[in-house]
């Protein structure tokens, strides 16, 4: 696995987090690129064609379901780690509740603001 980098920088090993949806799964890294100022890098790996899990991954209109549902698991994990910037975070916020419009992806009955918890913002790692 080819592990992403940030202005020079390596990610550890370890993903800080795995997500996933259907057939899709991601490694999510939290990469410091100032003191105290993170952003994140991930990958996208399809298990519907098994053995393509090296270099480029070709995906189909029928993936397409499978990653919507993927980016409302992946959004709502970044809202909760708690380390992206406001502005960021107010973005994202908002694209959850676009794809909360659409049955298939929906996870909740209700996505109002006030219904999604606080951020988890660990001690600096």
């Amino acid at each position: 696995m080819q592990i992403p980098t940030t202005a020079g920088k390596r990610p550890p090993e370890s993903p800080d987090l795995i997500v996933g949806a259907g057939s899709l799964t991601s490694y999510v890294w939290r990469i410091e690129h100032q003191q105290g100022e993170y952003d994140y890098r991930f990958d996208l790996i399809s298990h519907s064609r098994p053995g393509e899990h090296s270099g480029l991954q070709l995906f189909a209109p029928k993936d397409l379901p499978d990653m919507l549902a993927w980016m409302n698991v992946l959004i709502r994990e970044l809202l909760h780690d708690g380390w992206l910037n406001a502005s960021l975070r107010t973005e994202l916020r908002r694209l959850l509740v676009h794809l909360q419009e659409i049955p298939e992806v929906a996870a909740c009955d209700s996505c109002e603001e006030e219904e999604w918890p606080e951020p988890h913002r660990p001690a600096t790692p």
